[in-house]
């Protein structure tokens, strides 16, 4: 009888821890801090807005969009255009960049860049990463 109350209390003792355990790496609901609100707006309109537009040249170094710091923090930004060297600068708030390429119009008519930029600030819980992505066409016109 001793030995069947020990094999009791022993499958007890198992159900118990691994019910402990089971509570313990279970999933449960999570809660953030701060409410966290993500919108998608246009170009223009970002913390990072990118003005682009048609742009018609007769070569040579052309400005093909613009970036401007639209939000309350600088960011470093890295530019990178299609065809074109890595540009690296920062943008205080306010402040805005003119995004230039380099066109032979001798030997296109037309040509269309891709513009990526990323942008960093370090916060005080991480660093926050904005990245965007414009397309701009450019044509070459004659004289």
């Amino acid at each position: 009888m001793r030995s069947i109350t020990q094999i009791g209390i022993v499958i007890l003792l198992i159900t118990a821890l691994g019910a402990g355990i089971y509570g313990t790496v279970g999933l449960s609901d999570t809660n953030a801090d701060r409410s966290v609100t993500i919108e998608v707006v246009e170009q223009s309109n970002g913390i990072l807005a990118i003005e682009t537009g048609p742009v018609q040249t007769a070569g040579n170094e052309t400005k093909i969009a613009t970036v401007r710091n639209q939000g309350d923090r600088p960011f470093d930004i890295m530019e990178v255009v299609t065809g074109q060297s890595t540009q690296r600068y920062t943008l205080s708030p306010g402040q805005s960049s003119d995004i230039y390429v380099d066109i032979d119009c001798d030997s296109i008519s037309s040509e269309e860049y891709e513009i990526e930029i990323f942008a960093d600030t370090n916060e005080s819980d991480g660093t926050l990463r904005i990245e965007s992505m414009a397309t701009v066409a450019v044509s070459c016109s004659s004289g």
